[in-house]
């Protein structure tokens, strides 16, 4: 009697378990874009924790879908490489090893049109989607 009493509790609780799980992280990055002299200024208003620049990419797209910019991971938009790429990515936190609200990408407009699609992902999935406008 006392072991199906201490079954049953553990399978109760089993269920319950299941049934009240933690609520899920977001996994998307909200952007603002502004239009500055020359440049798109991207903003980062909302990131999920653990996104690494190593390990989080960007690429570029024209308004018909073509790659204005194939898939690059964000460390490589660095002030070096902006006469290459044409995109830099500002870390607002330079003591935090992961992208944070307020990081910004400064991206070209004369490379990078109005219409042109930012795609922001990691290993798994697109996290954000922005039209440059």
């Amino acid at each position: 009697m006392v072991a199906i009493t201490v079954v049953l509790v553990g399978l109760l609780y089993a269920i319950v378990a299941g049934l009240i799980a933690s609520p899920a992280v977001p996994q998307s990055i909200g952007l603002v874009v502004e239009s500055t002299t020359g440049n798109w200024s991207v903003r980062v208003v909302s990131v999920p924790p653990g996104k690494l620049p190593n390990t989080t990419y960007l690429l570029i797209r024209d308004a018909n879908g073509s790659f204005l910019l194939p898939r690059m991971a964000i460390a490589n938009f660095t002030e070096a490489n902006w006469a290459t790429l044409y995109v830099l990515y500002q870390d607002a936190h330079p003591q935090v090893a992961e992208i944070e609200a307020s990081d910004r990408f400064l991206i070209d407009q004369a490379t990078y049109p109005r219409g042109s699609v930012l795609e922001i992902s990691d290993s798994q999935r697109i996290l954000a989607m922005q039209t440059l406008q």
